[in-house]
């Protein structure tokens, strides 16, 4: 269960972010969304507005309590991961105090159906970010944010504050939950199987029962 941090911790910051929110959020909906900026869309901006503000201070409150310092914001990255060059931008990259890097995605969900997904070892994505920048593409640059080896993953759920991390002796503090097991086994099997059938000429179409097993297994 996600707990939300204490009021009185909070609170002091609560003033500040709304009072800096409003033109920050201005700025993204123009540059993302301007449609937002009509009257007709004024009830969904005001909710949008309050949403980000609440994750912002949780996300805050995550910094505060892991001592964790912010290395880069949306990171361009280019890399090998299974023999191909990929492409993608981490969200955030984290320094922890014992100097662990933590590569950050935030997810606009909550944590249980990522929690079971990782649990299950069927999750994909940052397991594939830890791959490229273990081969990344200009790596001098890269390597100058992540450091050499392979950073430890986590995603940032903004509904409800939760943070789910991986990697070898990770050890974050604060509520963040760090999950044992192998997060992508199954999910990397599977994509393997799926580059050799491609690489082979075999294109295999989803079939009906695939739903059911995406959605229970």
């Amino acid at each position: 269960m996600i707990r939300r941090p204490p009021r009185s911790t909070l609170f002091p910051y609560t003033t500040l972010f709304r009072s800096l929110l409003p033109d920050v959020f201005v700025q993204a909906v123009k540059r993302n969304a301007p449609f937002l900026a009509e009257p007709i869309w004024v009830v969904e901006r005001a909710n949008l507005e309050s949403d980000a503000l609440k994750m912002a201070l949780r996300w805050r409150e995550f910094l505060l309590q892991t001592g964790a310092a912010v290395l880069a914001n949306e990171l361009h990255l280019r890399g090998e991961a299974l023999g191909l060059r990929m492409s993608g931008i981490i969200d955030t990259v984290l320094a922890l105090p014992d100097g662990q890097i933590l590569v950050v995605d935030f997810k606009s969900s909550k944590s249980d159906k990522r929690r079971d997904r990782m649990n299950a070892g069927w999750d994909l994505q940052v397991e594939l970010y830890r791959h490229m920048l273990l081969r990344p593409e200009g790596g001098d640059a890269i390597k100058e944010v992540v450091g050499e080896g392979a950073p430890a993953i986590a995603y940032h759920l903004l509904r409800d504050g939760g943070t789910l991390a991986y990697g070898d002796g990770i050890n974050i503090g604060g509520e963040a939950e760090c999950l044992k097991n192998d997060i992508s086994e199954h999910a990397m099997s599977r994509l393997k199987q799926i580059i050799g059938d491609v690489g082979a000429g075999r294109i295999v179409l989803n079939k009906k029962d695939d739903t059911v097993f995406f959605e229970k297994t």
